[in-house]
């Protein structure tokens, strides 16, 4: 059977490779959310504030962050094979040492570790997706993969959780550190990192430049540029939202529970999760409108948020629900960055490419969380802030924004250009 002019392989093996990989990257999610939900028990454990325990999570993004390129080179050098599961025994180290960690120092080291594990997953699976499925249809793949990835933080907020509270913080980060080894022995069993028939990939590879000269091919691509800008743009505001700032906002902001703050973020998930398939069958199905649907996820998103914090009482219900369709919106419309990546790089830079793209979106995340405590600190001391605080706060990062808009339209100007000149 040909699909796109290229011979596949056995109907099922495709599907089974992807399933490795997204299972991968779900565990790669559990590990990464599992501090949110030990936050109360890591400060008893360790005797430090709320403050210092933030450092956990912000360490482990930053050196995802900045893993994202070196990672993406050794993907593109290695396989996604290797890489996912060398990440996966990088993840299994860190939770073991996680479990073990007596003093809050060492623990900021195993979030070290974990953050350079998860850091090979994501981008991994965008390249077991382009491989192993035609172009119309990776788009949809690459989609369901993030939104099946999510799921992840369901597995820390409820299996973890309940090990947690009932056999203690050793059990609980020891499992996830058991459970990320057995999956890199599944990985290394199951994936390879493209059907033995793809002459056209082995071809492509077999030509691949000097790792000085590929490296200056994508950073030098307007496409993946626009990738990055893409990725900018959409993720940052959710995750600045949902990392840190996003309960104190509404808890002391606008006056909910915490409870009802919990049932919020949970419909911001599911809305991402629905959103996520439906994203990539569009995008798949027009895919010379990309960066147009980019622009107008980008565009709702400001909607959401402009709507949300522009009047000064608390927050109706139907703001919420546009602010949780806009904070759903950013995971399945980032994505659509990798793939603005993928078709403008050969595939033998596919790995690079989309670790650059990453790097865009979590960069703008961490400017956006510093950003916001610093506008909360100038604005006032109090360990309880007003919602005018918060408005102001989150107002500050329209600057975010227009630092990846700009971005946006200049790499989107200079990739239609290169198209018109047929380079």
């Amino acid at each position: 059977m040909d699909v796109d002019g290229v011979r596949t392989p056995r109907r099922w093996l495709p599907d089974l490779v992807w399933a490795a990989g997204t299972l991968a990257y779900v565990t790669a999610v559990a590990s990464r959310s599992s501090v949110g939900v030990a936050g109360v028990v890591a400060t008893d454990r360790y005797q430090v504030s709320a403050a210092d325990l933030s450092t956990l999570m912000v360490v482990q993004f930053a050196i995802y962050a900045a893993a994202q390129i070196p990672v993406g080179v050794a993907l593109d050098r290695f396989g996604s094979r290797k890489v996912l599961t060398t990440g996966m025994a990088v993840i299994a180290l860190g939770q073991v040492a996680m479990a073990l960690a007596p003093t809050f120092p060492l623990a900021v080291f195993a979030r070290l570790l974990v953050g350079i594990g998860d850091a090979a997953t994501w981008i991994s699976v965008v390249r077991l997706v382009a491989a192993w499925f035609p172009n119309h249809r990776v788009a949809l793949f690459t989609q369901i993969s993030a939104a099946i990835g999510q799921t992840g933080q369901i597995v820390s907020a409820v299996p973890v959780l309940g090990l947690l509270t009932t056999r203690g913080w050793t059990a609980a980060f020891g499992a996830l550190g058991i459970s990320s080894l057995i999956i890199g022995i599944v990985i290394a069993l199951l994936v390879r990192d493209y059907p033995a028939d793809r002459q056209d990939l082995t071809a492509n590879l077999a030509s691949r430049p000097p790792l000085k000269v590929a490296l200056h091919g994508v950073v030098t691509t307007p496409g993946a540029w626009l990738g990055f800008f893409t990725h900018w743009s959409t993720l940052f505001t959710a995750n600045t939202f949902v990392m840190l700032w996003g309960l104190p906002f509404l808890t002391q902001g606008h006056g909910m529970p915490s409870a009802a703050v919990g049932a919020f973020l949970t419909v911001c998930s599911f809305v991402s999760v629905g959103l996520g398939p439906l994203v990539g069958w569009v995008t798949g199905r027009f895919p010379h409108r990309r960066a147009h649907l980019s622009l107008a996820f980008i565009s709702f998103i400001i909607l959401g948020w402009v709507v949300f914090l522009i009047p000064d009482d608390p927050a109706s219900t139907w703001r919420l629900a546009l602010l949780a369709a806009a904070i759903g919106l950013g995971g399945p419309a980032c994505a659509v960055g990798f793939d603005l990546a993928r078709t403008a790089v050969p595939f033998y830079s596919i790995g690079s490419a989309s670790g650059f793209v990453n790097v865009g979106g979590y960069t703008a995340c961490l400017l956006g969380v510093w950003l916001v405590g610093l506008v909360l600190d100038w604005r006032t001391d109090a360990a309880v802030r007003s919602l005018d605080d918060y408005r102001m706060a989150f107002a500050a990062l329209g600057l975010v924004m227009a630092i990846g808009l700009t971005g946006f339209f200049v790499s989107w100007w200079r990739t239609n250009l290169r198209a018109k000149a047929g380079t």
